[in-house]
């Protein structure tokens, strides 16, 4: 048999008897400057470059095999400075750098945002919501979402690696959707927003933008009468998205409408179904 799948088949037995821990934590950061160190770094700003201070910025390592084990190692911490910089220094070890298709080996590098304001920031409460009740549909933020942003990544020993991130001021404006019939042939009218938001991505966007595209959260902002006004979250000084979705006579469509969102416009914003 095959060593590796003999450890596999061990390590299983003992864990399902709980004679050993399944699930291992351990720190693994670098207490000195050492060779072949790995190095990941960058800013956290929002519009224009302005930094963002005191944001925390972790690594973690993860590897797993189902129904067998799983480690975490913290490799790395650090803390936006007065110009919003940061740097992550670690080590990556041999066995971290080796590939196995029965294991799941990642980097998680975290952005914890939770030192700033969700009045003035777009943080990922704002683009995940929770069902309260399916009929009537009623959905509000989860407010009780942790403010991170989390990017598994590849990571090669003596390496040099820029991330920044962009974390947009918020503006919200007042949308009314008019003209909408509930109950009727199942139909459909929901509006939702998108914006530059998080890590830098070379990925074709619907903005042009250097980062990713962040959006409100999903089935927010949905019409159940004939005129209805919801605050809607954007991007302040930047291109945005309005989306709206329809379902008319069984047939659903989607209109994307380009706005430039400033402190004083547009002041509210009027679609019919």
């Amino acid at each position: 048999m095959n060593t590796k799948n003999l450890f596999g088949i061990i390590l299983f037995f003992l864990c399902t008897i709980n004679l050993v821990s399944c699930e291992k934590e351990e720190d693994d950061f670098l207490s000195k400057e050492t060779e072949n160190s790995t190095v990941i770094s960058g800013t956290v700003h929002t519009k224009d470059g302005q930094p963002l201070s005191g944001v925390n910025i972790k690594m973690d390592y993860y590897e797993g095999a189902w129904l067998q084990y799983s480690l975490v190692r913290h490799k790395a911490k650090a803390k936006t400075d007065k110009n919003g910089n940061y740097k992550l220094e670690l080590y990556v070890r041999d066995d971290e750098l080796q590939r196995n298709e029965n294991i799941r080996k990642y980097f998680d590098l975290v952005v914890d945002m939770k030192n700033l304001d969700s009045k003035q920031y777009i943080l990922p409460g704002e683009m995940i919501s929770n069902v309260i009740s399916v009929d009537p549909l009623v959905v509000k933020p989860a407010t009780d979402t942790a403010p991170i942003i989390s990017y598994n990544i590849s990571l090669e020993r003596n390496k040099t690696y820029t991330q920044d991130f962009y974390i947009p001021q918020k503006r919200s404006v007042q949308i009314t959707l008019k003209g909408f019939t509930p109950n009727q042939n199942n139909a459909h009218f929901e509006v939702s927003s998108f914006f530059p938001w998080g890590g830098e991505s070379d990925e074709e966007k619907m903005i042009d933008t250097k980062y990713n595209i962040g959006h409100s959260a999903m089935d927010m902002y949905v019409a159940s009468s004939k005129e209805q006004t919801f605050e809607v979250p954007f991007a302040l000084n930047e291109n945005n998205i309005v989306r709206l979705t329809k379902r008319k006579n069984g047939i659903l469509t989607s209109e994307d409408y380009k706005i430039f969102v400033t402190k004083d416009s547009p002041k509210s914003l009027t679609y019919e179904y």
